[in-house]
């Protein structure tokens, strides 16, 4: 973002969202910006005797998950799941993109008929590595409803990434969260405190 910033000459991300607004940059500009930026922090480098390396500064989905009987398999977490440690997983062997890593009860994979390109995966245990996740809550509407839930959540030490808020024509308040955890375990005791908030009557994770 920093470079962004200062390749338009934007002191803050605001006067970014103000140039936008006005008309006086285009949010293609911007993007292609961040995507250079972007490229930069995620280069690749070329060691003889290694091959080809790519440079991250967070670790990639390999040193996370194990694919059996594959050393640094190209790994990607399935969107239609999103799985996090804890989770039983499964293997999805792709055309192009390496392996799909998939919640055994993901839809997607129940429906596929093509049982040959499951692969066996594994969690590193361990790895201090934060997940997006994300959650749903549904409370009866009241007043302070959603400060109590998110001071619950600032309780629980649980970063939020975003939320999405509606209230239904039964007065119920919906809340959707993506929140940043370490596993499932650290997912059940968010629940278990989330359904303690008064007027709260149901906590899920959506998949």
């Amino acid at each position: 973002l920093e470079e962004m910033l200062k390749s338009f000459s934007f002191k803050t991300i605001d006067d970014c969202y103000e140039n936008i607004g006005f008309g006086s940059v285009s949010p293609l500009k911007v993007m292609n910006k961040l995507n250079e930026a972007y490229k930069k922090d995620n280069i690749e480098v070329k060691n003889e005797g290694i091959g080809k390396v790519s440079l991250l500064k967070n670790k990639s989905n390999s040193d996370l998950v194990i694919v059996e009987n594959i050393p640094n398999c190209k790994v990607q977490f399935a969107k239609c799941c999103n799985p996090i440690p804890g989770d039983e997983i499964v293997g999805y062997i792709t055309n192009s993109n390496g392996v799909s890593v998939h919640t055994l009860n993901c839809h997607n994979i129940t429906k596929l008929t093509n049982n040959s390109r499951k692969i066996n995966v594994s969690w590193v245990k361990n790895n201090n590595t934060s997940f997006t996740t994300k959650i749903v809550v549904k409370a009866n509407n009241r007043n302070n409803i959603l400060t109590d839930v998110i001071s619950k959540l600032n309780d629980l030490k649980v970063n939020i990434e975003g939320m999405n808020t509606k209230t239904t024509q039964d007065r119920e308040n919906i809340m959707e969260f993506s929140l940043n955890i370490s596993d499932v375990a650290q997912l059940q005791k968010i629940i278990r405190n989330l359904k303690k908030v008064d007027s709260v009557f149901e906590v899920k994770r959506l998949k």
